[in-house]
């Protein structure tokens, strides 16, 4: 079961940090505030396939700065139809991977491959960048 990761108040342990790129977002994207739920979908297939937990529970920084919904909801419209796509995009990866990172490149091989438009195909390049740096 996936689940709509934050990227306030997240730990992690450090070996799966290729699996924490928070997704491509913001002013010069189609798409805003879904780069660490997109994250939390895909690291959560794959830790789902390598047989770890994940725990969630209460913060232990209280996030207290207001913000107003109307403009989040705004923000975060366009992709509210992408993410239903996208998650049956990842569900539907065969993972065979022995490691986090090869898991994460038949992901972001999947998603190139299954999602339509060129942010796609530019998210899967920047998502095997990030696995550079682990390299």
């Amino acid at each position: 079961t996936y689940y709509p990761m934050s990227g306030m108040n997240l730990a992690f342990r450090r070996e799966i940090a290729p699996l924490m790129y928070f997704m491509l977002m913001g002013l010069t994207y189609p798409y805003d505030r879904f780069g660490d739920i997109w994250a939390g979908i895909v690291s959560k297939k794959v830790l789902d396939y390598f047989g770890y937990g994940v725990k969630s529970g209460n913060p232990l920084v209280t996030h207290t700065r207001a913000s107003n919904v109307w403009v989040n909801l705004r923000k975060e419209a366009e992709a509210l139809e992408v993410n239903e796509r996208f998650w049956k995009a990842v569900d539907s990866v065969q993972l065979s991977g022995s490691t986090f990172a090869v898991c994460y490149k038949q992901i972001a091989d999947g998603l190139a491959a299954s999602m339509e438009g060129s942010y796609f195909t530019e998210l899967a390049q920047a998502m095997r960048e990030w696995l550079e740096l682990f390299e």
